[in-house]
């Protein structure tokens, strides 16, 4: 049995550990691309203070960590650079809309999920409240899933961004972190604590019930490097080892490889040094 790891719910809230107690930065290049999941991705810092959340079109969106203000509930907060300039918009979690380019996903230093324009002082839509940082977003279905309420109690959700219309996917999986839609936008994996331990389980977007995808005792990715899906199966890091999860639950494990990293989008990754490949090429490297 895998007790279910208090910390691991902690890293979706992982500011704490990210700053001190002055509030500067106490990430390196390395630690920093195990520790960063604002955006649900793998990160990588184009320097030591700069969190890269995001890259779209030859845009590059990246955060300065900041403490949190004495008002707000968050643990920390990023302000946001694009193209390595200031927008003057502060935030805890943020992504490019693909579909608008123009357009950022965000959670804002309250918990709101928003949607609204890149440039400081334009309209937003506030979308949900309590949302937490990390949250999933596809092209394909042109929605998100994100977690709404508290880390051990929150519901997952989804947001179709197209008519702002949130609904509730699942409530009875918590404590749930780290939604990852399928490349189809039909399905998401996510690990849930339902049953007093964590495991993988998966639940297709058009309905029916949240199903187990890993056993008892199998790894599992606490946080906060992002699930990837490789077409079938999954692939996550976890303390320096590299899992790929194939669609039977079986798992496959290699160590000696850093943590799969973003090098763009559509999705490549590369393996500390190596060239970037994509996640299905990357799963096959792993298991043969």
């Amino acid at each position: 049995m895998s007790p279910l790891p208090r910390a691991a719910l902690a890293a979706l809230l992982m500011w704490g550990c990210l700053c001190g107690p002055d509030g500067a930065s106490n990430m390196t290049p390395e630690s920093s691309v195990a520790s960063a999941y604002l955006s649900g991705q793998p990160s990588a810092l184009s320097s030591e203070d700069r969190l890269f959340l995001d890259a779209a079109d030859g845009r590059l969106l990246e955060g300065v960590l900041r403490p949190a203000p004495e008002a707000s509930d968050a643990a920390g907060i990023v302000a946001l650079l694009l193209d390595g300039r200031p927008t003057g918009l502060q935030v805890q979690d943020a992504r490019f809309v693909p579909w608008e380019p123009s357009k950022i996903l965000a959670i804002d230093p309250e918990g709101r999920l928003v949607l609204r324009p890149l440039a400081p002082g334009g309209p937003e839509v506030v979308l949900s409240e309590g949302a937490q940082p990390g949250f999933d977003l596809s092209t394909a279905c042109r929605c998100a899933l994100f977690v709404r309420g508290e880390a051990d109690q929150g519901a997952l959700m989804r947001v179709d961004l197209d008519d702002r219309k949130v609904t509730t996917l699942a409530e009875d999986v918590s404590p749930v972190w780290l939604p990852a839609l399928s490349p189809d936008g039909s399905s998401v994996a996510f690990v849930s604590g339902r049953d007093g331990e964590a495991a993988l389980w998966r639940l297709r977007l058009s309905g029916g019930a949240p199903e187990r995808w890993t056993a008892a005792g199998l790894p599992f990715p606490e946080g906060p490097d992002r699930i990837l899906h490789t077409g079938g199966g999954l692939l996550f890091a976890q303390a320096g080892v590299v899992h790929h999860i194939d669609t039977a639950g079986r798992v496959t494990s290699r160590t000696g490889l850093a943590a799969p990293r973003w090098v763009s989008r559509p999705v490549t990754l590369s393996f500390g040094a190596g060239r970037p490949m994509g996640p299905a090429e990357a799963a096959a490297e792993l298991t043969r």
